[in-house]
């Protein structure tokens, strides 16, 4: 697709160093891809986060997709049709938050797992629990798309920031406030 690099940020200024931008997703075949470590093995420890600005909530609205989130191993973390945070995989939606994501406003999300219980944060606020020991793997995985079965999936529609993936050890253990 056509995603690009933005200078619009979840950040107040920037003038900051190192500049912050965003990447943004018309919704319409914007995806960004990667294959290898970190983002393609999670098989214990992990945090995911990112800042997001969507357009709409009226959607699902993908962050990132581990591969086939429709296959085990494959998982979806995203916000769902009713603007909560939610995952999925083995061909089911495991969980859906509690609080709720407004389009059109920067929103930090966090997914991290200790042990075998995945917390989603907004804002750094725990939305709920998931107890999984799976282990999600894949070849390819993909930022702002849900793939399943080799489709071409929901798209983001718009911005997001600061996505990061540190595998192997669970960044945040209780509530906090998002960097």
């Amino acid at each position: 697709g056509t995603p690009s690099t933005q200078k619009f940020s979840p950040f107040a200024t920037v003038t900051q160093t190192p500049r912050s931008h965003s990447v943004y997703f018309d919704g319409t075949g914007d995806a960004l891809t990667f294959t290898g470590s970190p983002g393609t093995t999670l098989s214990g420890n992990f945090t995911i986060e990112a800042w997001v600005h969507l357009n709409s909530v009226s959607i699902n609205q993908p962050i990132i997709c581990i591969g086939d989130d429709l296959s085990n191993p494959g998982v979806l973390f995203f916000i769902n049709t009713t603007a909560k945070l939610g995952i999925a995989y083995a061909n089911t939606t495991a969980f859906a938050g509690t609080g709720t994501v407004t389009a059109n406003t920067w929103a930090h999300v966090a997914f991290v797992r200790s042990g075998t219980t995945i917390t989603a944060y907004l804002n750094g606020v725990s939305q709920g629990t998931l107890t999984t020991s799976n282990t999600f793997s894949c070849t390819t995985s993909y930022i702002g798309k849900e793939q399943y079965n080799g489709g071409t999936g929901v798209q983001i529609s718009g911005y997001i920031s600061n996505l990061r993936i540190v595998n192997g050890t669970a960044v945040y253990t209780a509530n906090f406030t998002p960097p």
